[in-house]
């Protein structure tokens, strides 16, 4: 069962200018438009001892929702493009370099809601 289930459609250009704010969601899709990975944007947090990614306002991290982690080792820029994001996605999960079919929905703060539901068997 998938722990993560999105209710929508999606569009895709590669050259579609985003803005990821802290809250944000974002979707990621495979050619058969089957969720690969849903990320929430947070503020980078420089884990290193370098200065070189302090500013926050400028670079962010995408958390994955399925199982905690940080998506990328270095922070991802607030000011891309949807192929620059579909590119960095697709090298993280490790699918090959081709990521034509593939898409990316981002929904501002407002236009989602997370529900969840425990498990009863998993519950102590």
């Amino acid at each position: 069962m998938p722990k993560v289930i999105i209710k929508g459609q999606s569009s895709r250009d590669l050259g579609r200018k985003i803005k990821l704010t802290n809250g944000n969601l974002v979707v990621y899709k495979d050619r058969n438009e089957v969720v690969i990975g849903t990320y929430i944007v947070t503020s980078f947090r420089n884990s290193s001892k370098s200065d070189k990614w302090e500013d926050t306002t400028n670079y962010c991290s995408l958390i994955n929702l399925s199982n905690g982690t940080i998506s990328f080792k270095e922070p991802s820029s607030r000011y891309s493009t949807e192929g620059r994001l579909l590119k960095h996605l697709t090298s993280f999960n490790n699918t090959d370099s081709d990521f034509s079919g593939r898409s990316i929905t981002i929904y501002d703060n407002d236009s989602y809601r997370i529900e969840i539901t425990l498990n009863e068997s998993e519950v102590e």
